[in-house]
């Protein structure tokens, strides 16, 4: 059975399983953060492919704010080489 929740809803779901609450943008780009180059290339991608899926302004909003957390994270680690 394949999972059909976003990249965003699954993990916020790890989030609600570990912490009890949603994890921040910070928080997510942190954990980000530890993966390895090519998970987090193949994460960004998905989040790319996702993009056609939004149905409303807040989901934009939020899909964005996490987004760019992401990417910002993944360039200032290519910028380091790691």
């Amino acid at each position: 059975m394949a999972d059909e929740r976003t990249f965003f809803e699954r993990a916020q779901s790890r989030s609600r399983g570990y912490h009890g609450r949603d994890a921040t943008a910070g928080e997510l780009a942190k954990d980000f953060a530890g993966q390895d180059i090519h998970t987090r290339v193949m994460a960004l991608e998905e989040l790319a492919a996702e993009q056609g899926d939004i149905t409303s302004a807040r989901e934009a909003a939020r899909h964005l704010t996490m987004t760019r957390a992401l990417r910002d994270t993944h360039s200032r680690l290519l910028r380091i080489q790691k």
